[in-house]
Protein backbone atom coordinates (compact mmCIF):
# COMPACT_ATOMS: atom_id res chain seq x y z
CA UNK A 1 0.00 0.00 0.00
CA UNK A 2 1.41 3.57 -1.08
CA UNK A 3 1.64 6.06 2.26
CA UNK A 4 -1.36 8.03 2.87
CA UNK A 5 -2.06 11.82 3.18
CA UNK A 6 -3.40 11.77 6.67
CA UNK A 7 -3.01 15.65 7.09
CA UNK A 8 -5.53 18.59 6.53
CA UNK A 9 -8.44 16.16 4.41
CA UNK A 10 -12.10 16.85 4.60
CA UNK A 11 -12.48 13.62 6.68
CA UNK A 12 -10.56 11.74 8.82
CA UNK A 13 -8.26 8.88 7.25
CA UNK A 14 -7.91 5.80 9.26
CA UNK A 15 -3.96 5.80 9.40
CA UNK A 16 -3.76 1.70 9.33
CA UNK A 17 -6.46 0.77 6.74
CA UNK A 18 -7.57 3.95 4.80
CA UNK A 19 -10.84 3.90 6.07
CA UNK A 20 -12.84 7.70 5.25
CA UNK A 21 -14.57 8.73 8.24
CA UNK A 22 -17.49 10.67 6.75
CA UNK A 23 -19.32 10.49 10.07
CA UNK A 24 -16.57 12.73 11.72
CA UNK A 25 -19.18 14.94 13.42
CA UNK A 26 -19.74 11.50 15.61
CA UNK A 27 -15.85 11.97 17.46
CA UNK A 28 -16.64 13.38 20.44
CA UNK A 29 -13.63 15.78 21.25
CA UNK A 30 -15.44 16.64 24.30
CA UNK A 31 -13.99 19.74 26.01
CA UNK A 32 -10.38 19.43 24.92
CA UNK A 33 -9.07 22.92 23.32
CA UNK A 34 -6.32 21.31 21.41
CA UNK A 35 -8.96 19.85 19.26
CA UNK A 36 -7.70 16.02 19.59
CA UNK A 37 -9.52 13.21 20.10
CA UNK A 38 -9.42 9.19 19.92
CA UNK A 39 -11.65 7.17 17.29
CA UNK A 40 -12.43 4.01 16.25
CA UNK A 41 -12.11 3.09 12.24
CA UNK A 42 -15.92 1.86 11.19
CA UNK A 43 -14.00 -0.62 9.07
CA UNK A 44 -11.14 -1.97 10.53
CA UNK A 45 -11.79 -1.17 14.46
CA UNK A 46 -8.64 0.41 14.75
CA UNK A 47 -7.99 2.70 17.79
CA UNK A 48 -6.16 5.88 16.33
CA UNK A 49 -6.02 10.29 16.84
CA UNK A 50 -7.46 12.61 15.28
CA UNK A 51 -6.61 16.54 15.46
CA UNK A 52 -8.80 18.72 14.17
CA UNK A 53 -7.96 21.72 12.62
CA UNK A 54 -10.06 24.80 12.24
CA UNK A 55 -9.60 27.71 9.93
CA UNK A 56 -10.95 31.04 11.26
CA UNK A 57 -11.93 33.77 8.68
CA UNK A 58 -13.46 37.03 8.96
CA UNK A 59 -15.84 39.10 7.11
CA UNK A 60 -16.95 42.56 7.62
CA UNK A 61 -18.96 45.13 5.93
CA UNK A 62 -20.10 48.80 6.21
CA UNK A 63 -23.22 49.89 8.42
CA UNK A 64 -26.15 51.31 5.75
CA UNK A 65 -26.23 54.94 7.15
Amino acid sequence: MSELDLKYNPDPICPYCGGVMSDAWEINFGPCLDGSAIAACGHCGAEFSVERNVDVTYSTAKIPA
